[in-house]
This record gives structure tokens, C-alpha cells and sequence, in this order.
């Protein structure tokens, strides 16, 4: 049974709009492409690894998902059909209200509010389909992403090198008005 997220239409704070759906099988190439065009920084702290392309496989892998047990949206930019981030949640097998998130922006995108409305999406799915807690492999140099993590009161530990957090899934949803209100406003679809 797919519980598979609306297409949703999001306003940023700068004024552009952008869609965030479903990823799909057919997105392969254009995911592929989206990859080369995150810098080497961003690489490394998304997919830890500095590869210039993905592999064909590991594009069909991120693409081809089953939207419940693997989520993943992709965020399109205004003039095209362009891949400019995605978010995604892959549930524990043994904890099934638990799953493992990541996201990705390309780097002309970051600091738009793109992040923002994938998380915010993302966690609006988890809460629909049952998931409460996400964790987080971070590595120790992504401050970004530690920050949002921290903002969303997730609980860190230490982890073979690396930063694990455990959020609410929830909470990552939530801007920081709601977040201090307890409320959640809807998006604007």
C-alpha cells in the first residue's frame, strides 16, 4: 500500500515558487544530473563521498522507492523541471515508527527556504504515515545541518566519527513561530 505525498506548491521568502512531489523512477537522469551540480562540500556532507557523478545504480536506488517503508521528494525549481533538492526518510526495519531522513539542496538553491519546505513536507508525510522519529547520520563538519537539527530539539550522540541525532520527526516541520506556539499553520499548496 503506497502512501505516497501530494504535489505541493511552495512560496519561498524570496518570492520564487517551486513544487515539491513525489520523487519518481523516471527522475533517475535528472537526480543524476542535480548530484553534479552540488559542490564537492555539499557532496561530502550529504553522501559522503566526492564522486563527480552518481552511479547508474545508485540513482535507480534514490529513485526508485516504495513510498512507505522509502520516502523521498524532490524539490523543482520555478522555470523548469529541474531537480534542485530532495528529502527523504527510509524506515527502520525493526522500529517501523522510526526512520533514518536525509536531504540535499544544490548549492546556488541553499539558504532559500528550499530545506525548509522539504523538511516541512517530509515530516507532514511521516506524521501521516506513522513515523515519530527520525535519526540523522551528520557528519561533524555540517554545522548547517547540525543547526537545524538542534533548532528542532533533537538529541545528539557521538557515533563512529560521526553525529547521530534523534528529532521528532514532527519537529522538523515546524518553523520557529510554530515551534514556540505548539501550533502547526498549514502549507499553502
Amino acid at each position: 500500500m503506497s502512501c505516497q505525498a501530494p504535489t505541493v506548491r511552495v512560496r519561498l521568502p524570496a518570492g520564487a515558487s517551486i513544487r515539491i512531489r513525489p520523487i519518481q523512477e523516471q527522475d533517475a537522469g535528472e537526480f543524476a544530473r542535480a548530484y553534479t551540480r552540488l559542490s564537492e562540500l555539499s557532496r561530502q556532507r550529504r553522501f559522503l563521498s566526492v564522486a563527480p557523478a552518481l552511479r547508474p545504480a545508485d540513482a535507480r536506488y534514490l529513485t526508485t522507492v516504495d513510498h512507505q517503508e522509502h520516502v523521498a521528494l524532490v524539490a523543482i525549481g520555478p522555470l523548469d523541471q529541474e531537480i534542485i533538492g530532495s528529502a527523504r526518510y527510509i524506515r527502520l526495519p525493526s522500529r517501523p515508527s522510526v526512520a533514518e531522513m536525509a536531504i540535499e539542496v544544490i548549492d546556488e538553491w541553499q539558504r532559500h527556504g528550499v530545506g525548509h519546505a522539504l523538511l516541512e513536507a517530509l515530516s507532514r508525510h511521516a506524521e501521516t504515515a506513522g513515523v515519530e522519529l527520525f535519526t540523522a547520520i551528520v557528519s561533524t563538519d555540517n554545522l548547517p545541518m547540525q543547526r537545524i537539527l538542534g533548532r528542532a530539539g533533537a538529541a545528539v550522540r557521538s557515533f563512529d566519527g560521526e553525529l547521530e541525532y534523534t528529532v521528532d520527526a514532527r519537529a522538523l516541520g515546524l518553523s520557529r513561530a510554530e515551534a514556540a506556539s505548539g501550533t502547526r499553520m498549514l502549507a499553502v499548496g
